[in-house]
């Protein structure tokens, strides 16, 4: 009697593990359905007026939210934020902060093994302030700072590791191009990204 329910439970547990098992290898890397993902990483960006300012050095943060189609394509709507400090372009003078943010439309497209490639179209808005060493805000032509509105063009390229069924990490690079009417900006990022499937 008791050596059949110990045998029973026995089986019965393999059956539950091995099932589990498959449940969870059904799951991976299922990128149908809706997402979110956060990304953080290091940027550097360089402005371009009559010509190209010094690269400033800053942070970018993304958000972005989703739809998977199927295992290869998903495409998402998303927030890119970036804030750096270096030297001022031409229409100021000093160093300065900038901040360029978009808002994006994008598509990834992934191969079997976790390598991705990504498009993307946005509107952006650049500003930035200059400042002097002590702190006060100084301007050329009256300008105490530069803001504007334009386009943005990206590409990017990823490695995506799913961690289990629901969680994938992405390390990428990409370039963006932001055009405004007075100024193109040139922005390349590297980012850690985090993605509940």
């Amino acid at each position: 009697m008791y050596i059949r329910r110990g045998t029973a439970t026995l089986v019965a547990l393999i059956v539950l593990g091995m099932t589990g098992q498959a449940l969870a290898l059904d799951g991976y890397q299922d990128r149908r359905g809706f997402f979110t993902r956060v990304g953080v990483g290091g940027t550097a960006n360089k402005v371009c007026h009559t010509e190209c300012g010094d690269r400033h050095l800053g942070l970018a943060l993304r958000l972005r939210a989703g739809v998977g189609l199927n295992q290869h394509f998903t495409g998402d709507f998303g927030v890119h934020l970036t804030s750096s400090k270096g030297e001022a372009t031409n229409a100021l003078f000093g160093d300065s902060e900038r901040s360029i943010s978009g808002i994006f439309l994008g598509a990834n497209y992934y191969v079997g093994n976790g390598l991705y490639g990504r498009l993307s179209l946005g509107l952006s808005q650049l500003e930035e302030t200059a400042t002097l060493l002590g702190g006060s805000v100084v301007a050329i032509d009256t300008k105490l700072a530069v803001e504007e509105t334009g386009l943005a063009y990206g590409a990017e390229m990823g490695f995506e590791l799913f961690a289990n069924a629901d969680w994938a990490v992405a390390i990428s690079a990409d370039i963006e191009l932001h055009q405004y009417d007075d100024f193109d900006a040139q922005l390349f990022t590297l980012a850690i990204t985090g993605t509940h499937y």
